[in-house]
């Protein structure tokens, strides 16, 4: 996804109609006519859960060949697409996506035809019929995007770069824009001033001189990929490489003076890459790389195919950043070698690539890393909840790459090892999961399946209160101890949300003999579960960290060899950096009166942000920002009480 830093920083209700069963429904096939004509460029255009991918559209894309033209100033992307179809469906007319490209000339290799720019789209004329394959050749220019934000070709900061998720290859190269049609194979060359280079998909085919100042470098790629995982990187980048054990390449290109910050920030990338290899499944491709960009001014980062782009602020010779390094390699499984039917089904992309990032912390940190880290999302996507709540399956177009898409995400996953697979399963579902489904496309569907094959029980359970339906359980926990056994009684007090969970809640009981961990499953609304331990039970108490996203009794409680929590806590806010608004969320194990203030870089309090009486638990705390506050890095620090707690935000205007 576009990743901000802030998100991974951490290391960083379904229509009534359906009923109990949330899945979503198979349309009959005269739903998909209004594909087939083509009337709205913008609109996903895929609706099924349940059929193959390129069965529904009425031809199929076989390749890519760019040759683009890149000059020193930021002048529009010049160049020629060829793209290759085989066309399954008679066809008046052949549409591809070209938001805002300038079309100069459409020749085929059936001769050349008429074309037509209609509603961002480009139309030649046929007749086309089933079965051919046929080359369309077409001459284009694509304007430069000023709004690093955005998706398109950009230029400045003497780079050039393209960033296309969800729906902007369409911005800068004629395509057929959904990630469900993946081409077999891109090739890609750029021209461009000499002294710069180019990172794209693939592997480094060719280079030459085709006039004097200027250089040409091809890069091609022989596996399946999105349009939205197609891009290109250019400029005068310092260049080194780490070798892999199967023979390709990490390459790492950055600006010249972020060189050496960049060789110590993402020095153990080919440590993430093999033990991925072991969690996942082989690395997929041959080649990997990750490449310095403007990427959302800075800020952003996105899993290209191959080839990562990573904000140029993102290197700060501190690996600060280097959760966002282990989420976008987790992509090239989970994304690019596996890639969505269609964005509903995002979580697949971004929650098992936050999950890999909690991967990747626990084997970094201490034994208890990985639980600090889920406590810490779990924090942030309630303070998201308490404004908006959606299901990770088909999220509001606003909320596509929102916090619960990625961190309740990677709570889901969490929770599938820890309380129904356990470790050799998990890890054994994933791999399964990448082999069975390698460069193809996916739906919830696919990985459900893979879960309950693996596991031998049906698990749509699980994922129906937990994926197509919203929320989480609120719980009130009570544990009564008798000398011969232990009653655990379980109230769900959720509104919005499935109105019983089935869960685990773990409570740990002493006996005369041991210490024992009990695991006991609950799901009615409200239930009374009952203990026998084999001898005398002396004491009895809920587990201080439940492998569950709740809140309630206990939720809050970190592992027991952990230090205890501040009374406070201030979560990142969202989004960071932000504009006219934005919100942080704050975390209080107890009543009292919070004041939110800001200070700019020289210690000088701005403002107060917010001054209230606060219960215990989460809350968000929406701050608009004024006219007079300028772009700048500020601190946010919260006080109630004796405790503070703070955090760095950043306004651009």
């Amino acid at each position: 996804m576009p990743t901000l830093a802030f998100l991974l920083l951490f290391v960083a209700g379904l229509p009534a109609a359906w009923g109990q069963d949330s899945r979503p429904p198979v349309f009959p096939a005269e739903a998909y006519e209004w594909l087939r004509q083509f009337k709205s460029a913008g609109e996903p255009v895929w609706r099924a859960a349940h059929l193959d991918a390129d069965s529904v559209h009425e031809y199929d894309v076989l390749s890519y060949d760019l040759d683009l033209a890149i000059e020193l100033d930021p002048l529009p992307l010049e160049g020629v697409a060829q793209v290759v179809v085989r066309i399954r469906d008679a066809l008046d007319t052949l549409w591809l996506h070209a938001q805002d490209l300038t079309i100069d000339d459409v020749t085929t290799s059936q001769g050349d035809r008429t074309y037509v720019q209609h509603d961002d789209l480009l139309g030649i004329a046929g007749p086309w019929y089933p079965d051919d394959t046929v080359t369309y050749s077409i001459t284009y220019s694509a304007p430069v995007v000023e709004n690093h934000r955005d998706t398109g070709f950009h230029y400045g900061w003497s780079l050039a770069y393209t960033f296309s998720e969800p729906h902007g290859a369409r911005r800068w190269f004629p395509c057929f824009d959904e990630p469900f049609d993946k081409a077999a194979r891109t090739r890609l060359a750029v021209e461009m001033p000499e002294g710069w280079h180019l990172a794209s998909n693939g592997s480094l085919d060719s280079i030459s001189t085709p006039a004097p100042g200027r250089v040409r470098e091809c890069y091609g790629n022989d596996d399946p990929i999105c349009t939205y995982l197609v891009s290109l990187a250019v400029a005068p980048y310092a260049r080194w490489y780490d070798d892999l054990p199967a023979g390709g390449q990490v390459r790492y290109f950055t600006l010249p003076h972020d060189s050496a910050a960049a060789a110590f920030d993402w020095a153990r990338t080919p440590q993430m890459i093999e033990q991925y290899s072991e969690q996942f499944g082989p690395y997929p491709f041959r080649d990997y790389g990750m490449v310095e960009t403007d990427l959302f001014y800075g800020w952003g980062a996105m899993e290209h195919q191959t080839f990562t782009a990573m904000g140029r602020r993102l290197i700060d010779s501190a690996r600060t950043y280097e959760g966002i390094v282990a989420h976008e390699l987790a992509h090239q499984w989970f994304g690019d070698a596996l890639s969505p039917i269609d964005f509903r089904y995002i979580w697949l992309n971004e929650g098992f690539a936050t999950y890999g990032n909690a991967l990747w912390t626990e084997t970094t940190g201490d034994s208890l890393a990985l639980e600090h880290y889920m406590i810490e999302i779990a924090h942030v996507y309630f303070a998201e909840d308490n404004i908006i709540r959606y299901p990770l399956f088909d999220p509001p177009e606003d909320y596509l790459f929102g916090s619960t898409i990625y961190l309740k995400g990677a709570w889901i996953l969490h929770m599938l090892r820890r309380q129904v697979l356990g470790d050799s399963l998990f890890f054994e579902t994933l791999r399964t999961y990448t082999s069975r489904h390698l460069y193809g496309n996916v739906d919830i569907d696919d990985f459900e399946d893979v879960c309950e094959d693996v596991y031998g029980e049906n698990l749509h359970w699980f994922f129906d209160q937990w994926v197509y339906q919203a929320g989480f359980p609120v719980l009130d926990i009570s544990v009564e101890v008798g000398d011969a056994s232990v009653a655990v009684t379980v109230t769900q007090q959720q509104e919005n949300a499935p109105w019983a969970f089935r869960i685990p809640v773990t409570v740990d009981v002493v006996t005369a003999d041991s210490l024992a961990h009990y695991a006991i499953w609950f799901d009615e609304r409200e239930e009374t579960q009952t203990i026998y331990p084999p001898s005398l039970v002396l004491d009895a108490s809920l587990a201080t960290y439940q492998p569950l996203l709740y809140q309630g009794t206990g939720a809050d409680s970190p592992p027991t060899e952990a230090p205890l929590p501040f009374e406070i806590s201030l979560g990142q806010n969202w989004p960071n950096p932000f504009n006219s608004s934005t919100t942080f969320p704050l975390t209080l194990s107890k009543a009292t009166t919070v004041e939110l203030v800001l200070y700019n870089l020289l210690g000088q309090r701005v403002l107060t942000v917010a001054q209230f009486p606060a219960a215990p638990g989460t809350h968000a705390i929406r701050f608009e920002t004024p006219p007079f506050l300028s772009t700048g890095v500020y601190f946010a620090i919260a006080r109630a009480g004796d405790f503070t707690a703070g955090r760095k935000i950043i306004l651009l205007k």
